[in-house]
């Protein structure tokens, strides 16, 4: 009975003197993750960007669709912003109206271009003063910003 009761002993007191990890395993992973964080991380910048772009091209084609509809009522483009014409003249609210907003919009003739702005006053993400061009008529992208859409 006795060696029983000692063997147990030895076994519990085995297992809770290496039940937890030591400090230089715990140290190899918080390295590891780094490693693999520093990776990863900036593959996620230009997905940021891309969305911007996105909203900047969806603001665009409703841009092109009130210039549509304005030109089969007019006779002709509405050239925006210009004084004394408003954006609700073609059905949406002024896009360059908020200061949280990543791009600017002018509509000259029959070209949408919307150029990416400095928002926090650092110019350090590369991509300010780029612009995505929209043709009105033909439909055609262009422009400088890397991720403007391509025509198909």
């Amino acid at each position: 009975m006795m060696w029983e009761e000692e063997t147990i002993m030895k076994t519990d007191c085995f297992r809770k003197k290496n039940a937890g990890f030591t400090l230089a395993e715990l140290l190899m992973v918080i390295v590891i993750i780094g490693v693999l964080g520093s990776i990863a991380i900036p593959r996620f910048f230009p997905q940021k960007e891309k969305a911007v772009v996105a909203e900047a091209v969806n603001m665009m084609g409703a841009i092109r669709q009130g210039e549509i509809a304005y030109r089969l009522e007019h006779a002709g483009y509405l050239n925006l912003p210009q004084t004394g014409h408003t954006w609700d003249e073609i059905g949406i609210d002024d896009p360059n109206s908020s200061d949280a907003r990543k791009f600017d919009y002018v509509v000259n003739n029959t070209i949408i271009t919307a150029t990416r702005r400095d928002t926090d006053g650092t110019q350090d993400d590369g991509y300010v003063n780029m612009t995505i061009t929209l043709n009105v008529d033909s439909g055609a992208w262009a422009g400088t910003h890397p991720f403007h859409p391509r025509d198909q």
